[in-house]
């Protein structure tokens, strides 16, 4: 019932330094071996992803430890949520997916108890979740009410859960999850500024990666567009150069380690 503030601040050190490194960091996330309980793991993705997004947006300091503090903490109501429904294998029915979305409330009511965090803290946990057309929850916040921590936190949290293998669900690439972040700002359901902060710090550090499209073919992603067409440029083991757009039947399904012909390094 009590959180031992200096782990996690010495946690935060660890994190701040790391992220100096976005593509460190990205390939770390995309490669490492991710395993139970899920939380832990989601928890600190938001963290690293949240902290780009900040940086690439100039926060100072003393800022960036807050966000991060919030950011590890965004799901800590989860422990009032029964391992039986955190836990289940399949689609929630509509009166679990109502006890985990009191998540967020419950989060910030423990923090409070806590007397330890700020109210920016407080208020990233408790509004992770809302949306700037007030379709959130678990207040229908508007955008002129949710907090700058609770946007960022936001962004990271959508993405990571796409990408993540959980108990139910499709687990999502990262650019189809990029695409659904791209769509979300379009319709203003997410902060626009760092929405577009995240997909230019995946734009810049995929470059170069290597991947595995749905037809089985390894490919190295060589260029991006920055338009509404979402195009892909691409080269093959082969050097057949591969250009894809958004709608294409052929996708890109994983980021995989980096290759040198066909082998892997």
């Amino acid at each position: 019932g009590d959180i031992d503030q200096n782990v996690l601040e010495g946690l935060v050190e660890e994190i701040l330094a790391f992220s100096t490194y976005p593509r460190n960091l990205l390939r770390c996330v995309f490669f490492h071996p991710r395993q139970s309980p899920y939380i832990f793991h989601h928890s600190l993705h938001v963290t690293l992803f949240s902290i780009l997004i900040a940086r690439q947006c100039n926060f100072s300091n003393e800022r960036l430890r807050k966000l991060a503090l919030a950011a590890l903490l965004h799901d800590v109501g989860k422990i009032r949520v029964s391992l039986e429904v955190l836990g289940k294998k399949g689609p929630l029915t509509e009166v679990e997916q109502e006890k985990v979305r009191l998540h967020a409330l419950l989060g910030f009511r423990f923090l409070q108890q806590q007397k330890k965090f700020d109210m920016p803290i407080l208020m990233g946990v408790l509004q992770h979740h809302e949306r700037l057309d007030g379709s959130g929850y678990p207040l229908q916040t508007h955008s002129d009410k949710t907090h700058v921590f609770a946007r960022i936190i936001a962004i990271a949290d959508v993405y990571d859960a796409m990408t993540s293998q959980k108990n139910y669900g499709v687990q999502h690439s990262p650019f189809d999850a990029l695409a659904e972040i791209r769509r979300d700002i379009s319709s203003g359901r997410i902060d626009a500024n760092y929405g577009r902060a995240f997909l230019e710090i995946m734009r810049t550090n995929l470059l170069g990666e290597w991947v595995v499209l749905s037809d089985g073919r390894f490919c190295q992603l060589v260029g991006w567009g920055q338009d509404e067409k979402r195009m892909l440029y691409l080269q093959s083991v082969d050097n057949e150069r591969i250009v894809l757009v958004g709608d294409s039947l052929i996708k890109p399904i994983q980021i995989i380690p980096p290759q040198s012909g066909n082998v892997f390094l």
